[in-house]
């Protein structure tokens, strides 16, 4: 009945209502040459070996979105791996099989216990944000209305304390 997704979509069937916004992050070992860097030029990155999202994420989505923003694509990267989910890229990371753009949200525990670091890229933002996402003109079941009601007053009070948590590592 409901989804959260973190791509905008585009069929009229159905309709979205953003919930929050997450930025994303280079990610890194903490045995990289980066790990004490605050920021990384795009050139420099290209060069790397990098981990990406399978083709249809939303995070893949949102990245290619940002790196068109600087003249850029995915095709300028060094990629090494493609991976179907942030804990296999996380691990992938964390394992020095490359370097990656991962959601803050999802790396906020690793940089907490100092697994992995992570960085910004030189004039670049990475942001995007979260769709509660259903089907257009569906009767909802009465536990799906509680979950919405919840997620509306929940979601935007906890996302802001897990980005400073990534933030104040920068």
């Amino acid at each position: 009945e409901i989804g959260i997704v973190g791509a905008k979509s585009t069929d009229p069937n159905i309709i979205q209502q953003r919930l929050f916004e997450d930025e994303l992050f280079v990610t890194v070992p903490t045995s990289h040459r980066w790990a004490k860097r605050q920021q990384i030029e795009p050139e420099k990155l290209t060069r790397e070996p990098f981990i990406v999202r399978e083709a249809g994420s939303g995070t893949r989505k949102s990245i290619q979105i940002s790196l068109a923003k600087i003249d850029k694509s995915l095709n300028d990267f060094n990629i090494v791996a493609e991976m179907g989910s942030n804990q296999a890229m996380i691990n992938g990371v964390k394992h020095d099989l490359g370097v990656s753009i991962l959601s803050g949200i999802a790396v906020a525990a690793e940089v907490a216990q100092q697994r992995i670091q992570v960085l910004t890229i030189k004039g670049l933002r990475l942001k995007r944000s979260f769709y509660m996402t259903m089907r257009h003109k569906r009767t909802l079941s009465p536990q799906a209305a509680v979950f919405i009601e919840f997620l509306k007053n929940s979601s935007t009070m906890s996302v802001p304390h897990l980005k400073q948590d990534v933030a104040t590592t920068l």
